[in-house]
Order: structure tokens, then sequence, then C-alpha cells
């Protein structure tokens, strides 16, 4: 049964592949001499059957096989005109390839990472005026040690509470309890917000110090408050961060995810962005390559020209 499949799936490739490169309509008996999959011996009402059954399988397809008739009303052939069965042209702008990229960032060392990047690397390649996106460390990224999400998610979807092994900077592994309220990303790193039953307070959590995986002991009490802003919560319990300001000069139509971040047009070529560390900003950089150069402050022209200077050095002919 098997292999009839796939032998019925390469004569329905083969018969629209020949309908689309004959000039002119292909009668059924053309077909069944020339189209690989078909036997021009085979008796003509089976054939007939055979070849209505797919052409009927195509147009379910969605794939527009036309009838021809001549000047008598009979049946002339078939064809499929290339402008009815081809897609138009797609396009996208910095802002929609920046998303793209971010999704496809956003997997990591996942199972589907470099599908993923393929698919953004197509779509560079389809557009030649939008640029290859840097990907900024400051994004989200899934991997291993992010497992824990999907109980997170599984936990919030069902309104319960979890339990799991939690180790803080500087202190000893401990169990913890937590009815979760959301999850965010914060430079590259996911956190998990909610109330702490054990604590009876909002608390927020740093995946990658789950000691195990999160697992579900029954439905959450607390209420959840209805104006919660999960991000806020994050700075509260982590303090103030570092912001650095910076003004750049980007080629146009370059630099994707600093003019996302910035929200500036592709065409404007100076322009102010602000990152939670000098670190993210000099990687930002970096990645943005030779279409972008920081004009101030000097504390990040050095640190970017440090970090150049330390590439060229590592990749040096005889290094």
């Amino acid at each position: 049964m098997a292999e009839q499949r796939v032998d019925r799936t390469e004569r329905l490739l083969n018969l629209v592949f020949a309908l689309m490169a004959s000039r002119v309509p292909m009668h059924r008996s053309v077909i069944a001499a020339t189209v690989p999959g078909y036997a021009p011996d085979a008796n003509p009402a089976a054939l007939e059957r055979m070849f209505e059954r797919d052409k009927d399988e195509l147009r379910s397809m969605g794939i527009p096989v036309e009838t021809v008739l001549d000047a008598n009303g009979d049946v002339a052939g078939y064809v499929i005109k290339p402008e009815t069965y081809s897609m138009v042209d797609v396009s996208f702008t910095a802002a929609e390839i920046a998303a793209v990229t971010v999704a496809a960032n956003t997997w990591g060392q996942a199972a589907l990472a470099s599908k993923a990047l393929t698919a953004v690397r197509k779509l560079e390649a389809l557009q030649a005026d939008i640029p290859s996106v840097p990907l900024s460390d400051s994004m989200a990224r899934l991997n291993p040690s992010d497992a824990h999400l999907m109980p997170l998610l599984s936990a919030l979807r069902s309104r319960s509470s979890v339990q799991f092994r939690y180790q803080a900077p500087g202190a000893q592994p401990v169990e913890r309890s937590l009815e979760p309220w959301g999850v965010m990303v914060r430079d590259g790193a996911w956190y998990a917000a909610g109330f702490d039953t054990q604590r009876q307070a909002p608390r927020v959590f740093r995946l990658s110090r789950m000691l195990s995986a999160p697992q579900m002991t029954g439905p959450a009490i607390q209420p959840r408050p209805e104006l919660l802003d999960v991000n806020a919560l994050l700075e509260s319990a982590a303090g103030p961060d570092e912001q650095i300001t910076a003004t750049v000069r980007a080629t146009p139509r370059r630099a994707a995810e600093m003019r996302t971040h910035a929200n500036v047009d592709a065409k404007v070529e100076q322009f102010t962005v602000q990152y939670r560390s000098v670190a993210e900003l000099v990687a930002a950089v970096l990645g943005a390559g030779q279409w972008v150069q920081v004009l101030e402050p000097a504390v990040v022209v050095e640190q970017v020209q440090a970090a150049l200077e330390c590439i060229l050095e590592t990749h040096k002919v005889g290094a």
C-alpha cells in the first residue's frame, strides 16, 4: 500500500510539471504516452478513470487544471497556466524581517533552530534590499536549560500552582511553590512571575535557576490581579538597571533590529537608541556590522572599538 501511495504522488507531480511546461493543451493520449506513471498501452477505460481521479485530486488541492475545448466543443486537452498557479511576489519591510528573525532566534538551540534560520535567510535572499538582521544577545532564546517554560505555560492555562526546586545566587537549594501569573524575557533569560504561597507575596523566579521541572500540585487559589503588569513586577524584583543611550548612524535600509528597537523608519540615517546596558548595546552594534557607526557616548565608541580589535586578533591567520 505504501509503495502505491508513493507512485501516485510521483505521478501527480509529473502530471503537474508536464501540464505547466506544455505550450499547448495536452490530450489524454499524449499524457499517457509521455508522463511517467501512466501506461500508454493500458486499457482506455482504466486510463480514463486514473486520469480523472488524478485531475480531480489536483483540483481539490487548488491546482487549476483547465480543460480546453476545440471549435467543435470536444476536449482538445488539459493545461495548467503558470500565471494561474504561481505565487504573487511577497515583500517584507525591515520591521517585518526583524520580527521574523526574532521568532526564529527564539528557538535558539531547539530542534527547529536550523529550519527557522534557513527560512529567514531565504527571505533575505529573495529580497535583496532588506538587510540581514543581527541576532542580538538580548533576544529571547529557547535552549535545553529553559525546558521549564512549557510546564509553566501549561500551569498558566489551567490556573494551577506548581512546585519546583530553586537555587538563588549564593543560597542553598530549596523547594518553592508558585501560582504562576505570567512569564517574560529579559536580556535573553526567561522569568516566571506569580504568587509565592510560602512567602504569601508576589515573587519572580528565573527559569535557569530552577533545579527541577515545575510540577503542578493543584488549582491556584490566589486571584490573579486584574491589571497585572508582569514586566513591572520583574523590574521591581530585579531593581533598577543600567540604562545607556547612544547616537548611531546607520546606512538606510540597514540595521533592521536596531531600527525596530528605536522605532525609526528604514530611511533615517541618524537616530538615538537606548539599551539596558553597555554590553547589550555593544552586542547590537557588532551584530549590525559595517552598517552602523556609534557617534556617542565615548564609552560605547571605545568598547565597540575594543571588541572589534579583539575579534580581529582572534581571527588573524595563524593565531
